[in-house]
């Protein structure tokens, strides 16, 4: 049992591994051999070796293929290939041809185009432009690269010329009908009560919109997935109903598997759901072929990755494999804490799953909602008849009386979620451990577990005490840190100053399907472990600038906005619900005119130097706030978006408060700003130009990047670099661009340089 436990904890701190420091082929080798001398060397167990052996060769394999380059044409193409999957507004086909030629490697081309008409099964002959899924441009933001890869897609198109269409008839085109029609049927339901059902049910997540972010803000997402919960329930219904015929075992089993694996399938072959058909396939087999429940979990996972080896990266994976281990290993020592009835038993395996998966969830999203414990021992129970009675709505003649029923189930189930996501939701973020933070962090938590299994109580809470400390010094930062991030046409940077002290100046624009607070802003502040604002800053009224706050204002504590009179009270949808959003909240609201020097906090003071008292007459880019911070010695002029004629005020009325080391570039390097004179005064050696990477408007302009370039100024971009990182210590500046993964390091000798590293 002590070997099997030991195999169980490895495997579950192995995955949490993958997504902290596992970048490479090299770091997943290292990780292998680490596992293999424990297994040699302590389990001294040749069954447990040979098992390791074959899940080694199948887990390099993956490794080989998800960092092996894919050479795809991109050019104008002709392809053939099978749709296989379909959404909303856009389809997958899985291409086997490219230009007559038959290839070995198979790929997925995803196409966004929401007025196709073609059938699931459907052999396409086409020609397309492909293009590689957009990565990353900023710390923490979701990939979407990434993430299509980890489902073998490698290409994405959003314009094909179809030459011809074979559509002929296809066991996927009768499991789409059949999955359509049953759809319909939850369609009785209200739209919102539809939504649920329809991904709880059969895994379609197409409508569920801001209901799914609210579930999983309450951390009880995973009950809109099709996972083994509800396979469990049908497959118990199914045991019922056979118990009443005279069948063999064997016909039996035969029946249960036909009616698993149609409900997978049906429901879309997602990995929880396939994750959960396999293991119940290897259980239902199991009462013939005796295999341990170690063996049956990495017997699935073996089985995954033979069809798709980009699947060992993909978090929906990693967290049905965790959550099974919980399951089957953890949830019997949680259970025995509770009282030895079915509730307590529940209440084992509900904690059981929670415990196993949050090292992986803060290693992935670093943030949890300490109230999901809570909001899960209520939610998953109701979860059942929710279920039961959602299968009700597909038998006729009860599905009129299922509903009232449902509906009223329904309404808690999501009004819980909406409580403990909102209300009742205590998140706290937790910076990215570093490697040396991760190691002690490991062996503490090995050590914690050998102390409860001896009831070394006291050692325990050392052990407990130890962990805490090693968090609190990894949120911890001696340097200052500025991010200007990338947020396409607009402005967003975050301060966080070695005495702790966290400032924002702007927050980017928002509109369908893009949202800078939500996409970038948050996420980064999670990764950084940052959970509360001191200050926000506002330079002006445009969307461009403040469209993001509302997102950070709902999601994160804030303790006071910057801003002027005008842009605070300008009459705009965006500052309407800033407005309710900062009285709701008790944020204080603080206005800066021009003249004002202010100390934020211990080397950290902030002078306002434009635009002046009363120039509010009019809402445009020159009534902006600039501001110049000074941290420590360093000096950063922030510009908000003022042209010619601000910057002519500003030149006039404080000549000998412009001097910066580091300028934001007024306006997104537009042709009406960054006049020679402004330059003069201010003497930057380095500017930070904010701007669209699809070259928005044709900014910076060429005409202000050669201007910036004769003064001697060395000019980072956003749409070229991503967002830029600048590390600031000991008159030493490290300025990281994201996209290219490049340091570049600068001096204070008489001036701001480049130095040798």
């Amino acid at each position: 049992m002590a070997k099997e436990n030991l195999a169980i904890l490895l495997f579950v701190l192995f995955m949490p591994l993958l997504n902290f420091i596992v970048h490479n082929s090299l770091h997943y080798l290292v990780i292998f051999i680490t596992i293999f001398i424990i297994y040699v060397f302590i389990l001294r167990s040749n069954k447990e070796v040979l098992l390791l052996l074959i899940i080694l060769t199948y887990l390099i394999g993956s490794i080989t293929y998800l960092n092996t380059p894919y050479e795809v044409d991109f050019e104008d193409t002709s392809f053939m290939g099978t749709i296989t999957n379909q959404t909303n507004n856009s389809f997958d086909i899985k291409v086997n041809l490219v230009e007559d030629s038959l290839i070995i490697r198979p790929f997925i081309i995803r196409v966004y185009d929401d007025s196709n008409d073609f059938a699931l099964g459907s052999k396409l002959l086409f020609n397309a432009k492909l293009s590689v899924p957009r990565e990353a441009r900023n710390p923490g933001q979701f990939s979407h690269r990434e993430y299509l890869n980890s489902m073998g897609i490698k290409a994405i198109s959003y314009d094909i010329e179809v030459v011809s269409v074979i559509d002929r008839f296809s066991f996927r085109k009768l499991i789409n009908y059949t999955r359509e029609k049953l759809l319909k049927k939850l369609d009785v339901l209200t739209k919102e009560r539809a939504a649920i059902m329809r991904s709880m049910l059969l895994g379609d997540r197409s409508r569920l919109a801001e209901r799914r972010d609210i579930y999983t803000r309450a951390g009880v997402g995973h009950v809109l997935v099709v996972s083994g919960l509800h396979l469990a329930i049908i497959l118990l219904f199914v045991k019922k109903v056979l118990n009443g015929f005279n069948a063999s075992q064997k016909v039996k089993i035969l029946v249960e598997l036909a009616t698993v694996w149609s409900y997978a399938i049906v429901a879309g072959l997602g990995f929880s759901v396939l994750r959960a058909s396999l293991m119940l396939t290897i259980y239902l087999l199991s009462e013939t072929i005796k295999i341990s429940k170690l063996n049956r979990l990495f017997l699935v996972l073996i089985i995954i990755l033979s069809f798709n080896p980009t699947a060992l990266k993909h978090i929906g994976l990693q967290l049905s494999f965790l959550a099974t281990i919980g399951v089957l290993f953890v949830s019997k020592h949680i259970t025995a804490m509770f009282p030895a009835n079915k509730l307590g038993k529940a209440m084992g395996v509900i904690l059981a799953v929670q415990v196993t998966t949050m090292p992986l969830i803060l290693s992935a999203f670093n943030s949890y909602n300490i109230s999901s414990i809570i909001a899960n021992l209520l939610i998953i129970p109701l979860t059942v008849p929710v279920l039961i009675l959602g299968i009700m709505l597909f038998i006729p003649g009860i599905s009129l009386l299922a509903m009232p029923m449902l509906s009223i189930f329904l309404d808690v189930h999501f009004g819980l979620a909406n409580l403990f996501a909102n209300q009742l939701a205590f998140v706290f973020n937790l910076k990215t451990l570093s490697i040396v933070s991760l190691l002690f962090y490991l062996a503490l938590v090995l050590g914690l577990i050998y102390f409860l299994q001896k009831n070394q109580r006291a050692k325990a809470i050392i052990a407990i005490a130890l962990i805490i400390v090693i968090i609190i010094i990894n949120n911890h930062t001696n340097y200052t840190k500025i991010v200007f991030f990338d947020v396409g046409h607009g402005d967003a940077a975050f301060i966080h100053t070695q005495c702790n002290y966290k400032l924002l100046i702007d927050a980017g624009d928002r509109y369908p399907g893009f949202d800078a607070g939500n996409d970038i802003i948050l996420p980064y502040l999670r990764l950084n472990g940052v959970n509360e604002i001191d200050s926000i800053v506002i330079s002006h009224a445009h969307r461009d600038h403040v469209g993001g706050l509302i997102s950070l204002l709902k999601h994160i504590k804030v303790k006071r906005i910057y801003v002027t009179e005008q842009a605070f009270f300008r009459s705009m949808l965006e500052m309407d619900e800033i407005r309710f959003l900062s009285e709701e909240k008790n944020i204080e609201i603080i206005f800066l005119y021009a003249g004002e020097t202010k100390v934020l906090a211990k080397s950290l003071i902030v002078e306002t130097l434009h635009p002046a008292y009363g120039r509010y007459e009019e809402d445009s880019n020159d009534n902006s706030l600039v501001i110049r911070l000074t941290i420590n010695d360093l000096r950063v002029l922030f510009t908000g978006d003022i042209e010619r004629e601000g910057e002519d005020e500003l030149v006039s009325r404080f000549p000998h408060r412009l001097a910066a080391d580091i300028l934001k570039v007024p306006h997104h390097g537009s042709r009406t700003s960054s006049t020679q004179e402004l330059l003069d005064l201010v003497k930057p050696s380095i500017a930070i130009n904010s701007s669209s990477y699809n070259k928005f408007r044709n900014l910076p302009a060429n005409e202000v990047i050669l201007r910036y370039n004769s003064n001697g100024i060395e000019m980072f971009r956003t749409d070229v670099h991503g967002a830029i990182i600048i590390r600031y210590k000991s008159n030493k500046l490290y300025i990281k661009k994201y996209v290219l993964d490049e340091e570049v390091k600068f001096c204070q000798l008489q001036q701001w340089a480049y130095c040798a590293n």
